[in-house]
Formats: structure tokens, C-alpha cells, sequence
């Protein structure tokens, strides 16, 4: 499953340009988070095997579920890509939790994820992208064309 931080090129209505709009974005993120944290409280179990069975958001993938972050930079600007990250990390934030966290990665190149925070996402890093692609074909079973 593909997530569009800024929305999809194909739907213009959808895309996430400038401050005001990311604004808006986060306010909705939080009310998500708010009605995922209230589904879980009722039944944990139950939750948790819906959530890998037929998530209902985006956002419930972003915090119950293993990332990979393939392609795609980081950058510091990105608020959404932060503000869930953020959300997730403070879904695990309490001592009991944190064991339950699932993992993330990101591939990349040198210095370009020095700014992200270790804890939160496992940085794999590549020479440069032809490098990090070949890496990325042999890990998951692609034969180069």
C-alpha cells in the first residue's frame, strides 16, 4: 500500500501545497489518531487484527504496521511525513509499549538521512541510488530487466 503525503498528481483536489492546507492536513490527523486510540482502548486484540486485516486509514498503517520508505527522501519539511511519524512514536512512547513498536527502514544515501532520528526509523544506506536500487532487487527477489 502507497501512501501520498502530498496527494496523488492525477487528482488536482487532492494535493497538499502550502501551509495553510498542511495545516488543515494535520488537524485531521490528529482527529484519526483520537478515533484510532479510542478503537483501541475497547478491544486491543480485536483492534490489532483488524487494523492488519482491512485498515480503515492510511494512518493506521503508519502506526501498527512495519515501513519501508523506498524512493522517497525525508525531507525536513515534510510536516505530514513527521507529524505521523510523531504519532507513532508517541503511540510506543510508554516502556510497555515500546517491544510492540514495529520496525521501520529507510534506504538512502550518505548524508541524507543524517537528520532522522535513529530511534525511530532503521537507515540502510547505499554508495548512491543505482547502488540502493540494486540493494532493493536483490533483497526482494527482482532480477534486473
Amino acid at each position: 500500500r502507497f501512501w501520498h503525503p502530498h496527494g496523488d498528481r492525477t487528482n488536482s483536489e487532492q494535493l497538499v501545497l502550502g501551509p495553510w492546507r498542511y495545516g488543515q492536513v494535520l488537524v485531521e490527523m490528529n482527529e484519526t489518531r483520537n478515533t484510532i486510540k479510542q478503537d483501541e482502548k475497547m478491544d486491543y486484540d480485536l483492534f490489532k487484527q483488524r487494523v492488519f486485516a482491512s485498515p480503515n486509514n492510511w494512518l493506521e498503517l503508519m502506526m501498527f504496521r512495519p515501513l519501508v520508505f523506498l524512493g522517497t527522501g525525508l525531507d525536513q519539511a515534510d510536516l505530514t511525513m513527521w507529524h505521523a511519524l510523531l504519532i507513532r512514536q508517541r503511540n510506543y512512547a510508554k516502556a510497555e509499549h515500546k517491544s510492540k513498536k514495529p520496525k521501520a527502514w529507510r534506504l538512502g544515501i550518505p548524508g541524507e538521512l543524517d537528520h532522522v532520528p535513529s530511534d525511530w526509523i532503521l537507515s540502510l544506506e547505499a554508495a548512491d541510488y543505482p547502488n540502493a536500487w540494486a540493494f532493493l532487487e536483490a533483497a526482494v527477489g527482482i532480477q534486473p530487466a
